[in-house]
């Protein structure tokens, strides 16, 4: 069984030759939990700051990352997709 690309049960302990579309999966899991993390972070914030009575304007930064960023890193998402896709129909 791996976990992360990493084989527990190999007797070196280090990481196997992985080919680049291992490596880019690895890389989107991980940068994929750190944005979960990072979300969660922030609405937890939100929530601790709106019920101490935080001033305003720090409370709508808080929702604006909460609701806004997300939906700009789909979008972003989306778009370098279709760049990608355009890019490989003029290479044929």
């Amino acid at each position: 069984m791996r976990i992360l690309g990493i084989d527990p049960g190999s007797s070196t302990g280090s990481l196997p030759i992985q080919s680049a579309y291992e490596r880019r999966i690895l890389m989107k899991r991980i940068l994929a939990w750190a944005g979960i993390l990072a979300a969660v972070a922030a609405f937890l914030a939100l929530i601790v700051l709106a019920v101490t009575g935080a001033p305003a304007n720090i409370l709508m930064a808080l929702v604006f990352v909460v609701m806004i960023v997300p939906v700009l890193i789909y979008g972003f998402l989306i778009f370098v997709k279709l760049k990608k896709d355009d890019r490989d129909k003029d290479m044929e």
